[in-house]
């Protein structure tokens, strides 16, 4: 282009000014669209959690259930925490994840809230493959049976022989 205004050829440098112009203009549109599309995945993708809370059932990112909160549970969705189960019907969950069992387990509602069983709970990141069931958060993020597990690993990979040598 410069060297066109340089030889006097201004028509040809305006013209690849303007194609220039068209091409950034075009990516630009582009991309933002691109960033757009981006952004309603992620708001689509986001996981949502029916909880009770002060006696009422709400929807709230997974994220933001604590310790203490009641997750109504059904069919078909990921338990975004390890529980308790307060009350059940019919429940069964696929542990795979975290056991490597392709056995899908009955789980059953526990009678005491202190005095619990391995069948009496839900693990976070475990699936629920049929019923449905009403469910106290005990732990969350890193401090679930996942996230130990998870921690548990990144400590391993950190003390590898073959990276030290």
């Amino acid at each position: 282009m410069f060297l066109s205004f340089f030889v006097g050829k201004s028509i040809t440098a305006y013209i690849i000014l303007v194609v220039i112009i068209i091409v950034i203009s075009i990516g630009f549109f582009q991309e933002y669209k691109a960033e757009k599309a981006i952004f309603a995945l992620k708001k689509m993708i986001t996981s949502i959690s029916i909880v009770i809370r002060e006696g009422k059932e709400i929807e709230i990112p997974s994220r933001e259930i604590v310790p203490g909160d009641i997750l109504i549970l059904r069919t078909g969705e990921k338990i975004p925490a390890d529980c308790l189960i307060l009350e059940a019907k019919e429940l069964r969950v696929n542990e795979a994840v975290l056991t490597g069992e392709s056995q899908e387990i009955k789980k059953i509602e526990t009678k005491s809230e202190r005095d619990y069983k391995k069948e009496n709970q839900l693990l976070m990141e475990t699936l629920i493959v049929n019923g449905r069931c009403l469910a106290k958060v005990l732990h969350t993020g890193m401090n679930a049976e996942f996230g130990k597990i998870a921690g548990m690993i990144s400590i391993a990979e950190k003390e590898l022989p073959l990276q030290k040598n």
